[in-house]
C-alpha cells in the first residue's frame, strides 16, 4: 500500500517552492517561515521575463527563451549569486504544486518512482497540467539530485466536501473503476485565504471564495472547511476561464469533435486552450486586453465579460443557498486581487444576496488588501492576496 507523507520531526533549514505552468514558472526561497525570494519567469507574447523580489527590492529583466526553459537551474545560481545559498546542498526540501484528478493526488507525497508512474497514469487525461510538471521535476532532477522532492497537493483541501458533492450522476461501478470524482482545485490557493483569515481572528463562519486568474473558480466554505468547488473532476469544469470552457453540454463536445474531425487530445487541447473568454470575444484570453476592447465598444468583448460575470454571479447565488446563509465574499488571484472592473460586474449583480460594495474604495484595491463594501451592505467583501507559495511552504514545514 502507497504510504502518505505524514508529519515529520526534522527541522526544514532552507526549502524552495515550485509553482508552474505552461506559461509562467514561479518559484520562492524560504527559510522556515521567512520569505527570502522569489522570481518569476513568464512568457508574454513572443518574449519572456523574469521579476526577482526580495525583501528590499524587485527588479524586472526581458530574458532569451533558453532561461526560461531552464528556469530552475537559473533561480539556483541566482539564489548563489546573492549569497542567498552557497550551494545546492544547503537547500533541505523542494516543494512542486501538483494538478492531477484523482484520489491518489488529493494528499501530499515524497515524489519517488511510484509517484512518478502515478503521474504518467494521469497524463493522458490532463496533459496541459502534467506535462509541465513532469518537465520540472526532471529540470530539478538534474540540478538538485540529491535533494528531497515533495509533491504539494492542490486539491487535498477539497478532501472535507461532503460526498453527494464530490460525485457525478455515473453508475457508481463506473464512478469507482475510474475515480470520477469531483476533485476540486485551487485548493491551496483558498487555504491560504482561510489561514490568512484564521490569523486576522477574522474567519466568517459562512464565506465564499472566488479565485479569478488564468484559472477561475469559487468555492463555498463552512467553519473552515471546503464543501464545494466549481472546479471538478479537472480544472476545466465550472464558471469559465480565460482560455478554458467551464461548463458546457457534453453534447457539444461531440458536435465540435464530429466538424473539426478532432480526436480526443486535440479536442481537450481545444477547451483548454480555445474557449473561455478568448473564445467568446475572440480576442485573448488575457482580460486587460478584453476589458480595454469592451471599454471601445467591442460588443464582443462585451458579451465575453457580461458571460464571466454571470456564471461567478449563479455560483455565489447557488452557495449562498447551500452555505444557508453567507458572511463574506473574497476575490483573490490575479484577477481577483488587480481587477477592479471586474469585480464590479459581478457584484453589481447580486444586490438581492445583501452584497453592496463602495465604488472608490474598489478601485484603489489594486494590487493590495481590505475590504470594499458600501456602508449599507450586509456582508464584507474582502479583496486578498493569494498566498499559494507561502501555503505550500506551510504545508512543507510538516512534512
Amino acid at each position: 500500500m502507497r504510504l502518505k507523507i505524514g508529519n515529520g520531526e526534522n527541522k526544514i533549514m532552507l526549502n524552495i517552492i515550485v509553482n508552474n505552468g505552461s506559461a509562467s514558472k514561479k518559484y520562492s526561497l524560504y527559510k522556515k517561515e521567512e520569505f527570502l525570494m522569489s522570481a518569476h519567469y513568464e512568457k508574454i507574447d513572443d518574449s519572456f521575463l523574469k521579476t526577482e523580489i526580495t525583501k528590499k527590492e524587485q527588479n524586472e529583466e526581458n530574458i532569451l527563451i533558453d532561461v526560461f526553459e531552464k528556469a530552475f537551474k537559473d533561480f539556483v545560481e541566482t539564489l548563489i549569486k546573492k549569497e542567498l545559498i552557497n550551494s545546492e546542498e544547503d537547500v533541505s526540501k523542494i516543494g512542486i504544486r501538483i494538478v492531477a484528478p484523482g484520489t491518489f493526488f488529493q494528499d501530499n507525497y515524497l515524489v519517488d518512482s511510484i509517484f512518478l508512474e502515478n503521474l504518467e497514469d494521469k497524463k493522458i487525461i490532463s496533459p496541459l497540467h502534467i506535462d509541465p510538471v513532469q518537465k520540472e521535476i526532471s529540470e530539478i532532477l538534474d540540478n538538485m539530485p540529491k535533494i528531497p522532492i515533495y509533491a504539494i497537493s492542490d486539491s487535498s483541501f477539497h478532501k472535507s466536501k461532503p460526498k453527494y458533492s464530490n460525485i457525478y450522476a455515473y453508475p457508481k461501478e463506473i464512478t469507482k473503476k475510474l475515480d470520477l470524482y469531483r476533485f476540486g482545485y485551487h485548493g491551496l490557493s483558498v487555504s491560504s485565504v482561510v489561514n490568512k483569515l484564521k490569523e486576522d481572528n477574522n474567519l466568517p463562519s459562512k464565506l465564499i471564495i472566488c479565485h479569478l486568474g488564468g484559472g477561475s473558480s469559487v468555492t463555498a466554505v463552512k467553519d473552515g472547511k471546503s464543501i464545494d468547488n466549481s472546479m471538478g473532476y479537472s480544472p476545466i469544469e465550472g464558471i469559465p476561464m480565460a482560455t478554458r470552457s467551464g461548463n458546457i453540454d457534453p453534447n457539444s463536445i461531440f458536435a465540435i469533435m464530429d466538424e473539426n474531425d478532432f480526436s480526443t487530445s486535440e479536442m481537450q487541447r481545444y477547451l483548454y486552450k480555445e474557449c473561455g473568454i478568448k473564445g467568446i470575444s475572440n480576442l485573448s484570453g488575457d482580460t486587460r486586453v478584453v476589458l480595454t476592447e469592451a471599454q471601445k465598444g467591442n460588443e464582443d468583448a462585451r458579451l465575453a465579460l457580461d458571460y464571466y460575470a454571470y456564471e461567478i454571479q449563479k455560483t455565489i447565488g447557488a452557495y449562498k443557498t447551500i452555505l444557508g446563509g453567507l458572511d463574506t465574499i473574497v476575490f483573490t488571484g490575479t484577477i481577483g486581487n488587480r481587477s477592479a472592473d471586474v469585480r464590479k460586474r459581478i457584484c453589481d449583480g447580486l444586490e438581492s444576496t445583501g452584497i453592496l460594495i463602495d465604488q472608490s474604495k474598489n478601485k484603489l484595491m489594486i494590487k493590495a488588501e481590505g475590504n470594499i463594501k458600501d456602508e449599507l451592505s450586509k456582508l464584507d467583501v474582502l479583496v486578498i492576496e493569494t498566498r499559494e507559495m507561502e501555503e505550500m511552504n506551510r504545508i512543507m514545514m510538516s512534512l
